[in-house]
């Protein structure tokens, strides 16, 4: 995204690795909460097949073996 700088801290009660898809969800928003800052509108729908993949992609990086469907469910 080319974002320097930032610090984003994100406090839950859910429950870690519970398979509820809460982090497919939290990634999602960041991404675009991210996108909106930097075009300063809402990501068009058309955009959302990239939202998905960059939000798996990155979770994925992170925890490995990880399935596509709570990203698109978030979204």
């Amino acid at each position: 995204f080319g974002v320097h700088g930032l610090s984003i801290e994100i406090a839950t009660e859910f429950p870690f690795e519970s398979g509820l898809g809460g982090s497919g969800a939290v990634a999602i928003a960041l991404i675009g909460a991210i996108y909106s800052a930097l075009n300063h509108q809402i990501p068009p729908a058309k955009q959302f097949p990239g939202l998905i993949r960059t939000a798996h992609n990155l979770e994925d990086s992170l925890f490995g073996n990880t399935g596509m469907q709570d990203q698109a469910a978030a979204l």
